[in-house]
């Protein structure tokens, strides 16, 4: 059995050079909590088993209406912040078995081989 992986950018969350503070902390905006809320209804019913996130704050509110109505912590996962890299090996996926859903911050390459499936930013 394979497993499924949703890959999301997180919701609007205003203009980066209008936020004061670290970047990683610039939370959703109103826009971007009715798009976390429309993303929770549109994947309540897709089987999801776990929920990750990069740590940047709006990343995991994008996802955090979604992983309360499934009753699942969101998994913080340092491989999806910007820079990151993240490979499951044909092993991992055939362990899996699973649904998850990650949300990414920055642009993400997703490779798919017979060895497993490998993502990582474009710019690494």
């Amino acid at each position: 059995m394979a497993a499924a992986l949703y890959l999301v950018r997180h919701a609007s969350a205003g203009d980066r050079f209008r936020w004061w503070g670290d970047d990683v902390d610039r939370p959703l905006d109103d826009r971007g909590r009715v798009q976390a809320q429309a993303l929770a209804d549109g994947l309540a019913g897709a089987g999801i088993t776990r929920v990750l996130s990069s740590r940047a704050v709006r990343c995991q509110q994008t996802v955090g209406p979604l992983a309360a109505r499934l009753g699942l912590e969101v998994e913080v996962d340092p491989a999806l912040f910007e820079g990151g890299h993240v490979g499951l090996a044909g092993d991992d996926v055939q362990q899996g078995a699973e649904l998850m859903i990650g949300i990414v911050h920055g642009a993400l390459r997703v490779e798919a081989t017979d060895q497993g499936i490998a993502a990582a930013h474009p710019r690494r």
